[in-house]
């Protein structure tokens, strides 16, 4: 049997949506970035809008989100 690059990459996708309970996970994490605009305080807006400096929680919840996704093999 051949393999060919499309198999492969049929199979890590595959592979990535089991999760380590052997379960196959198909789920995705969207993040809404107004929404967490909206949870910033005026400083915060004021911090950005001046440096363009974001608080450690905004990009904490974005990143905790993208790891989420990974482990799932989602990307959106």
């Amino acid at each position: 049997m051949e393999v060919n690059a499309s198999a492969v990459v049929a199979a890590v996708q595959a592979y990535a949506k089991i999760n380590a309970q052997g379960q196959w996970i198909d789920r995705s994490e969207h993040v809404h970035l107004n929404e967490l605009f909206d949870r910033m305080t005026q400083g915060e807006l004021e911090a950005y809008a001046r440096d363009g400096n974001l608080p450690d929680w905004f990009m904490q919840t974005v990143s905790a989100t993208a790891v989420a996704s990974q482990e799932t093999g989602n990307d959106g």
